[in-house]
């Protein structure tokens, strides 16, 4: 996995000007079991199909890192599980399996299948903002266009 600081750096630029905001939460306490661990994900919209998802975690400088490879994504150990209450964090190379992520439209499913065999749906609600009830961010990371998509869980 390569260190993205760069693309923290731009992010935090581009959160000034009024651009994607992207929040990388912190250690909280999960109560979750292996069961509900995040092993898939598809986003039917853009193609995004990945039967196995990787994690990642921070560095010493706040920094997160981006799979290595083009079509993987990755979900932050250190951060909240997908499925909680939280934010919690999926990334992937914007020159790779999030390159169309800016094409997401509210009300696009994103689902998360766990590892228990359960699978979770989110609604995806903005590409451009965070909003209050966001419980998952998407954000392409490495080379490329900053992007961050926001989703939160659907009901049940």
């Amino acid at each position: 996995m390569n260190k993205v600081g760069p693309l923290v750096a731009l992010l935090v630029v581009l959160t000034a000007c009024g651009g994607p905001k992207v929040s990388i939460a912190g250690p909280q306490p999960s109560n979750s079991a292996d069961a509900f661990t995040p092993a898939g994900l598809s986003i039917p919209a853009i193609g995004v199909n990945v039967d196995k998802l990787d994690t990642f975690g921070l560095d010493n400088k706040g920094n997160y890192e981006c799979p290595i490879d083009p079509q993987s994504a990755a979900w932050n150990r250190d951060g909240t599980v997908p499925g909680e209450p939280g934010l919690a964090l999926i990334v992937a190379p914007a020159q790779g399996l999030f390159q169309r992520l800016g094409e997401l439209k509210p009300g696009d499913p994103v689902y998360i299948n766990r590892t228990g065999g359960t699978r979770i749906v989110f609604k995806t609600v903005d590409a451009t903002a965070e909003t209050g009830s966001s419980e998952l961010q998407l954000a392409a990371c490495g080379e490329g266009r900053a992007i961050a998509v926001y989703a939160e869980l659907a009901p049940q």
